[in-house]
């Protein structure tokens, strides 16, 4: 494990992010911007290019073999319960959704955006074993089921659990747990959940891969993945379990240094948008 080195300036120190003693995000006084206009500032106590990168996979020294990368089926929409599992004790979770849209809301500038609806749940642990697959119930009228990207139509959802159901799992099974993945503020926010900052692991914020690639702005998981543990993902329609595995085989690349960070009582990441804070506890 990686450790802060203990001769920093107190100057550098004050740039960190730290999480407060009640688990809320705190920006401190030379902190960033949120994630929607984050340029990627600051200093860390670690540094990504502290471990060897190899340039002819793409690959971190350390990462899973590309070989045996190989998805368990989805789940079966004739099947009325989820597969489901329970998680032995405290550790990540890898967390995915799948959404299709139910309608449009004004936003900025006379602009319309989608309204997401959660379509499909993928939690999986640190060993990628599959705790929870299924699809959700619409509680609203599907306006559109992306089917071009997910694949998806009415009839993935006809034997499918209620979404109160699929909630209620959801929270028992990330309770007290360590929950990864890629943009978690919008899994939270489709799901209806809050979870404690500091049991969150967003890759899409975790500012060391971005100054790895030189990149101001946030890159998506199928760039992460590509770079840090040399696979090809997100080919063909969207599907959550192959995120959520994608995630959890990226964060054991980052693990030391992430986990080094935080054990040094600094925060590694970009603040999520600040729309979204009401589901950071």
């Amino acid at each position: 494990m990686y450790a802060c080195d203990s001769q920093q300036s107190q100057q550098q120190q004050q740039q960190y992010f730290y999480p407060t003693d009640t688990h809320h995000y705190h920006r401190e006084q030379n902190g960033n911007e949120d994630a929607s206009s984050s340029c990627g500032h600051g200093y860390y106590p670690l540094r990504l290019q502290d471990h060897h990168y190899d340039r002819h996979n793409g690959a971190l020294n350390g990462a899973a073999s590309v070989e045996n990368w190989v998805y368990p089926p989805p789940p079966d929409p004739t099947q009325t319960q989820p597969y489901t599992a329970t998680p032995t004790s405290r550790g990540y979770v890898a967390v995915s959704v799948i959404t299709v849209n139910v309608g449009l809301v004004e936003a900025h500038y006379g602009r319309r955006r989608s309204i997401p609806m959660v379509a499909r749940v993928t939690l999986i642990d640190h060993r990628s074993v599959v705790l929870l697959d299924t699809y959700v119930q619409p509680t609203h009228r599907i306006t559109d089921y992306r089917t071009e990207s997910t694949g998806l139509n009415y009839l993935h959802f006809q034997n499918a659990p209620t979404f109160e159901s699929v909630q209620r799992t959801t929270a028992k099974m990330i309770m007290n747990n360590v929950i990864v993945g890629h943009r978690l503020w919008e899994f939270l926010s489709v799901m209806g959940l809050s979870h404690p900052a500091i049991d969150t692991r967003d890759l899409a914020l975790f500012r060391p891969l971005r100054k790895r690639l030189k990149s101001r702005c946030i890159l998506d998981l199928r760039t992460l993945v590509r770079f840090f543990v040399g696979k090809d993902v997100g080919y063909g329609y969207e599907d959550s379990l192959e995120n959520a595995i994608a995630a959890m085989e990226l964060f054991r690349v980052c693990h030391p240094i992430f986990e080094g960070i935080v054990e040094a009582g600094a925060w590694p990441c970009d603040l999520p948008p600040v729309s979204y804070s009401r589901h950071f506890l």
